[in-house]
C-alpha cells in the first residue's frame, strides 16, 4: 500500500538529506491542524461535500493524535523555498489514508482546496510560534518566580558590587536578583506585544496574495473554526501580500527572543563568574564531576549550556534574519529555513531554561565575605557628598596605603557608618 504520492517521491529524490534534516513534527501537526478546520470551512461554504470533509476531518484527527503514521511525514528542510513539499507531502498523507474504494480524495482539489502553500506555510509557521510561545513563557515563567523567591530570600546578605570587573559600592544580592527579575519580566512584556502581531492570518491570500479561489466570506468562516478548535484567534489582515513576501511580523518576534537570549546570557554569566573560586560569592549545586583529571573540581555546567544555547540563537537569528530578507516579489522563498531556525530556538531555550533552573539556580547559596564587603575603601564613596569627592579620593589612597584597621583607628568617625548595611547598600 503506497504512503503518499508522487509529488513526495520527487521530493525524496531530489531533495534526500538524511533523517537528520527531515521537518519536525510539530509543524507538521501546524498544517495538519489548518487543513482539518478548512475542510469544514470549505463544507460549511458549499464547496465541498460533506463525505468529504468527514474524511479528511478524521484522517487529520487520527495523524494528530496517533504516531503511527508518523514515518509518513518525511521531505527535508532543504527544498524549494516556498516549503511547496512539505505543504504536498501532508496533501498526498491526508488523500491517501482519507480515500475509499467509493471515494477518492484528491490532494490538490479536496485537500488544498481555498489554499495554496504561499498562505499555507506562512499560516503553520505563525501556529508553530503561537504553539512554541507558550511552551517557552511556562518555562520563563518558573525561573522567574525562582529569582524573585530567592531576591527576598537573599535579601540581608550583601556582596561587593562591580563596574568594569572592578570593586564598586556594595549591594545586596535581593537587590541583583530584583535585576535579574525586571529584565527577564521586560522581556516577556516585549515578546508578548509581539506575539499579537502573529495573529494576522496569512491564509486567504492563496497563491501570490490576490486570494484566488477564496473569498472574504470562507477566511472569516476559518477564523471562527480555528479558534473553537485550538483556541488561537487569528484576525484578517489589511493586506496579504506583506505576509507571503517579508515575513517582517515573524522577524519582530523573533528579534524579541533573540533580545530575551540576550538577558539570559548575561544573567547567567554573572552567576558563573559568581560562583568560580575568584569571587566565591556564591555556591552552585555540585551535580556532577566537573572534572576528567582533577577529582572534587565543580564547575558551572549549567551556565555554560545554557551560554551555548544563547550563542546558537544569536547565530539562528542571523539566519532568520537573512531569510526574512528573501522576499521576491510576491514570495519569500526561504521558509523552510525560518521554520527550521525558529524552532530550534524556541526548543533549546525552553529546555535549557527549564534545565537552568531545576539543577542550578534552585540550588544557588550566597556566600557573604565580611573582610571583602565591609574593608572595601570605595565605600568611603558613600561620604563624597559630605566631604566632597576630592577630599574622600585621597581618604581612600590612605586607606589602601596603612590598611582598614589601622584607618578606622585613626579615623574611627567612619567607623559606625562603615559597619551599617542598610547605609552600604543605600537601602531607603
Amino acid at each position: 500500500m503506497k504512503k503518499w504520492g508522487k509529488q513526495t517521491d520527487l521530493s525524496l529524490k531530489f531533495f534526500n538529506y538524511g533523517p537528520e534534516n527531515v521537518v519536525s513534527l510539530k509543524f507538521i501537526h501546524c498544517i495538519l491542524e489548518i487543513k482539518m478546520a478548512m475542510a469544514e470551512t470549505n463544507y460549511v461554504a458549499k464547496k465541498l461535500s460533506h463525505e468529504k470533509y468527514i474524511a479528511i476531518k478524521k484522517t487529520c484527527e487520527l495523524l494528530l493524535k496517533s504516531n503511527k503514521y508518523n514515518d509518513r511525514f518525511v521531505t527535508s528542510y532543504w527544498q524549494t523555498g516556498s516549503g511547496t513539499q512539505i505543504h504536498m507531502n501532508v496533501n498526498e498523507v491526508i488523500s491517501v489514508l482519507a480515500s475509499t474504494p467509493k471515494m477518492y480524495i484528491d490532494p490538490h482539489d479536496d485537500v488544498n482546496m481555498s489554499m495554496s502553500s504561499n498562505d499555507v506555510i506562512p499560516t503553520a509557521i505563525q501556529i508553530l510560534i503561537w504553539n512554541e510561545h507558550k511552551i517557552l513563557m511556562n518555562a520563563l515563567k518558573k525561573w522567574m518566580k525562582t529569582i524573585k523567591s530567592q531576591s527576598e530570600k537573599f535579601k540581608n546578605k550583601i556582596k561587593v558590587g562591580r563596574t568594569h570587573l572592578q570593586n564598586a559600592l556594595p549591594v545586596s544580592y535581593g537587590q541583583v536578583w530584583e535585576g535579574y527579575y525586571s529584565v527577564l519580566n521586560n522581556c516577556c512584556k516585549t515578546i508578548q506585544q509581539n506575539l499579537d502581531e502573529i495573529l494576522e492570518l496569512p491564509l486567504g491570500g492563496t497563491a501570490v496574495g490576490t486570494g484566488v479561489h477564496t473569498d472574504d466570506l470562507v477566511i472569516k468562516t476559518f477564523i471562527k473554526i480555528f479558534h473553537r478548535n485550538t483556541g488561537m484567534l487569528f484576525k484578517k489582515p489589511p493586506n496579504y501580500f506583506y505576509l507571503t513576501e517579508y515575513h517582517s511580523n515573524v522577524q519582530m518576534y523573533t528579534l524579541s527572543i533573540c533580545n530575551l537570549a540576550t538577558a539570559i546570557y548575561k544573567t547567567v554569566n554573572d552567576i558563573r563568574f559568581m560562583s568560580s573560586n575568584t569571587f566565591s560569592e556564591i555556591q552552585i549545586p555540585d551535580n556532577e564531576p566537573g572534572s576528567s583529571i582533577m577529582p572534587g573540581k565543580v564547575n558551572p555546567t549549567q551556565c555554560e549550556a545554557l551560554l551555548m544555547i544563547c550563542g546558537q540563537v544569536f547565530g539562528n537569528q542571523s539566519s532568520i534574519n537573512f531569510a526574512c530578507s528573501q522576499g521576491n516579489f510576491e514570495l519569500n522563498v526561504f521558509k523552510p529555513l525560518l521554520i527550521k531556525n525558529i524552532l530550534e530556538n524556541f526548543e533549546l531555550l525552553s529546555t535549557g531554561i527549564e534545565h537552568f533552573n531545576d539543577f542550578c539556580m534552585k540550588g544557588i547559596h550566597p556566600i557573604e565575605q565580611h573582610e571583602r564587603v565591609f574593608e572595601n575603601p570605595i565605600n568611603l564613596t558613600l561620604f563624597s557628598e559630605k566631604y566632597s569627592y576630592n577630599i574622600i579620593a585621597k581618604i581612600v589612597r590612605l586607606w589602601e596605603k596603612i590598611g582598614f584597621k589601622n584607618f578606622i583607628k585613626k579615623n574611627n568617625q567612619f567607623e559606625k557608618k562603615l559597619n551599617d548595611r542598610k547605609f552600604l547598600i543605600h537601602e531607603k
